[in-house]
């Protein structure tokens, strides 16, 4: 299980302030396939976010037990859960 540092919260909250254009985003063709780690990030109070993790399960997306412990944002009332998938880019 990964712990979140200020270092990565101050990463992640980045990534949503960044422009991404298409040519940054096409990943260039491989002979074979690989793995690459897609983080995803969830924020809200305790309970909105065991709900929407708990959603997420019943659509088959991930586990429960795959997401981080809650982390406190800061925020009053703000948590932050994480989970990492593998994704197979072909």
């Amino acid at each position: 299980m990964e712990v979140a540092t200020e270092e990565t919260e101050t990463e992640i909250r980045s990534l949503g302030s960044s422009t991404w254009s298409r040519e940054e985003s096409t990943v260039p063709p491989t002979d074979s396939p690989r793995r690459d780690p897609v983080r995803l990030v969830a924020y809200g109070s305790l309970v909105a976010c065991d709900r929407i993790i708990k959603h997420l399960h019943i659509l088959h997306f991930a586990d429960p037990n795959d997401w981080t412990e809650p982390l406190p944002t800061g925020r009053p009332n703000e948590w932050m859960r994480m989970v990492t998938k593998n994704l197979l880019i072909e």
